[in-house]
């Protein structure tokens, strides 16, 4: 699905289309494409192609007016293919510059068998001479030092801002062709020399005319950028189809080719990216160490892009630092530096991904910038991607089957998910799903997942079953191999579903979605419907880990100590507004605590008093028995009484209670209890204090009327049954 939204811009009578879900549609758009295809491509003709269409001579020539293309975020395969269907000369053209760049690399290899560094450093340049379709996967797979090695992601690492630029007078006079006026009437300054150059364009720092004469990014698109690519985009599909026929599979992979393509037709209207920073900006408001350049509307059109100035530094620069000095561990070091980047872009990505549904769908490290406060800038918002509430709590609830490794369930999880068509058989499925998840989560269970291997598993099934990835899946791979790939050139243990587990417990804790609210449950009682205390605590530690780790976001240390980190944000969580489901669900188990906790204590002080088997004497007429004996501990009251324990010593970070072996009984340790008292966090109680008489009563009558219930229902059971 796509979904348009028309935006009017100021002083212009076309409509600009917003792309917020970049996915392929087979059915009519609400204007033809066939024109925007057949005209965007014809700056190229036969007569051209013996210059070969990636040449610099060609685009060095050509005319920097777009009056030939039309808007470039239409993507049209079947018009695609007809054209080039048509123009077997310009396709031969760009075989033999493929087929030709390939040669050099092989060569490159044999040259500099011995010098790795080189031998990188010219497929670089091969790849920079094919264009911006291969300078993009080259992007993406830069982030990726543990697939191909280092020395070749460093050396990719350079298309992330430092591609080679084309002329700054041919920028400049495509700057005064999109705002009709001088550049000199528009800036008071602006670099002779791009900051940035990338695959599509390249950005100037500028200060505008005026006096305020603020600082800003101007982006200049590349003149030719889209004949390109859909040339690049053509071969692919053909190529794809190639490899089907071939493999005798009836998957069309040419689907592949579209969702790449439809991407890189949707950034090249500056337009939209503007009004996509818009929407990403304010969907995500409530993240304050977010900082999304605001872009200046008048001056933005379809080839040029003016934003606000942001400082800072990316993290190509921060490995620079890293390699400089490796043995920089402290606080305010690279590394360190880089893991709270990571650590925003992981909260940042979740955000997007289970909470608001925007996500910025082109993550790599040139689009990230870690400002001189701490905080995360993102930018180029070219691409775009819109998560639905169907697949956003789908993936809530795959994980919390995936916690109980509730398999079943999980297959049901994926025809929510769209990786199963509905209607399939499922049990085919079973096993093989079954098998992929127990490999992952071997080793540390579910927040020890190495994601890309589930992903490349997982990929793996749509060769022999009816299993897909679906395209946001697809970004949601790519998103998090970004940040894996940032994170573990400082932290080679970094595991992407652990950093993410806190999130999510924050989700489950505080969401009042009903969907939310079941995976909580599930979560904490699982499939058997028996209360986890374990779980419990686990997602308490998590969301107390979240609030930390939030809170020191902009590079404020934030102590953690008892009753100041986990279990300090838990209280605040447990006595305010957002937690009253959780508080309804640990009712019933705290009423269980007292019941199975007072019998204890009096059981114990009878045994103490030698009046072991004391009875009670009955005083209702009609009752079969005139003594009742006092009911023992039984395998569940223990239980629960050492749940009750676990969650109190969590809570105040010490263990404050114990269990007396033998009796049972509970009783505190004067030490813990007043280093506990000792360390409790001001800002807690300052925060705690004000909502405990509305916590009170809420929760003492619920307390007391279910402990009511619960004695007398077992009493009319002991009298009358």
């Amino acid at each position: 699905r796509r979904r348009r939204r028309r935006r009017e811009e100021p002083g212009s009578d076309t409509p600009v289309e917003l792309l917020l879900v970049p996915q392929v549609v087979s059915e009519t758009v609400e204007e033809p494409v066939t024109a925007t295809t057949r005209s965007s491509i014809s700056v190229v003709d036969d007569n051209q192609a013996h210059h070969g269409v990636g040449s610099e001579e060609y685009w060095a020539a050509e005319s920097t007016s777009r009056s030939t293309m039309e808007p470039a975020n239409a993507y049209d395969p079947i018009e695609l293919d007809a054209y080039y269907a048509s123009k077997p000369l310009l396709v031969a053209g760009r075989v033999g510059e493929v087929a030709s760049a390939l040669a050099r690399a092989l060569g490159a290899a044999a040259a500099h068998r011995g010098d790795r560094r080189r031998q990188f450093a010219a497929y670089r340049e091969i790849i920079e001479s094919l264009g911006p379709a291969f300078v993009k996967v080259a992007q993406t797979l830069s982030t990726r030092p543990d697939l191909i090695g280092e020395e070749l992601a460093s050396e990719l690492r350079e298309f992330q801002d430092r591609a080679a630029a084309f002329a700054t007078p041919v920028a400049f006079r495509i700057i005064e062709e999109e705002l009709g006026r001088p550049v000199s009437e528009v800036f008071q300054s602006i670099g002779d020399k791009p900051i940035a150059a990338a695959s599509l364009g390249q950005v100037y720092r500028a200060t505008l005319a005026g006096e305020e004469g603020a600082d800003v990014a101007v982006k200049v698109q590349r003149p030719g950028v889209l004949a390109k690519i859909a040339v690049d985009v053509f071969l692919l599909r053909q190529l794809l189809q190639a490899v089907k026929v071939l493999a005798g599979m009836t998957r069309d992979l040419r689907l592949i080719a579209d969702e790449v393509a439809v991407g890189l037709y949707g950034e090249l209207d500056y337009r939209v990216e503007a009004e996509n920073s818009r929407v990403f900006a304010r969907a995500h408001e409530g993240l304050d160490f977010i900082v999304v350049p605001e872009p200046v509307r008048e001056l933005t059109t379809e080839r040029v892009l003016v934003t606000e100035w942001v400082e800072g530094k990316s993290p190509a620069d921060l490995f620079r630092e890293l390699n400089q000095r490796p043995c920089d561990g402290g606080g305010d070091g690279a590394a360190a530096k880089l893991r709270k980047l990571v650590d925003m872009g992981v909260s940042c990505s979740l955000s997007q991904l289970l909470t608001t549904g925007v996500m910025h769908a082109d993550p790599h490290p040139g689009n990230m910038i870690r400002t001189p406060d701490g905080r995360l800038a993102i930018l180029d918002f070219g691409l775009m991607a819109e998560i639905d509430n169907e697949i956003k709590y789908g993936m809530v609830e795959a994980i919390s089957h995936l916690i109980h490794r509730d398999y079943e369930a999980i297959v049901q999880d994926f025809v929510t998910l769209e990786f199963i068509p509905p209607g399939t058989n499922l049990s085919p499925i079973l096993p093989v799903l079954s098998k992929v998840f127990d490999q992952a989560l071997e080793g540390g269970g579910a927040k020890a997942i190495n994601f890309q291997e589930l992903a490349a598993d997982l990929a793996q099934i749509t060769f022999d079953y009816p299993f897909r990835i679906p395209p946001y899946f697809a970004l949601i791979i790519r998103a998090i191999g970004v940040l894996e790939g940032i994170a573990l050139v400082g932290d080679p243990d970094f595991a992407i579903v652990d950093e993410a587990y806190p999130y999510l417990s924050k989700m489950l804790l505080t969401d009042p979605s009903p969907r939310l609210r079941e995976s909580l449950k599930y979560t904490i009682y699982g499939k058997e419907g028996v209360f986890d205390v374990d779980k419990v605590i686990d997602i308490l530690q998590a969301f107390g880990t979240y609030s930390v780790n939030s809170t020191s976001s902009n590079g404020a240390q934030q102590p953690v100590g008892p009753a100041k980190g986990t279990g300090g944000e838990t209280l605040k969580l447990l006595a305010g507004p957002d937690a009253g489901y959780f508080r309804d669900l640990m009712i019933d188990e705290v009423v269980k605590s007292i019941d199975a906790l007072s019998r204890s204590q009096i059981l114990a002080l009878l045994n103490a008093l030698g009046l072991r088997n004391a009875f009670v004497p009955v005083l209702v007429p009609g009752a079969m028995r005139p003594f009742l004996p006092l009911q023992p501990m039984t395998s569940e009251d223990e239980r629960v009484v050492k749940n009750i324990v676990k969650v109190v010593n969590f809570l105040s970070s010490s263990e404050v209670v114990t269990q007396a072996q033998g009796d049972g009984l509970v009783v505190p340790n004067p030490r813990a209890l007043q280093k506990a008292a000792s360390g409790v966090n001001p800002d807690v109680v300052r925060d705690v204090l004000p909502l405990l008489p509305s916590l009170a009563n809420e929760v003492v009558p619920k307390v007391t009327s279910k402990l009511v219930n619960r004695i007398a229902a077992r009493a009319v059971r002991s009298l009358f049954v």
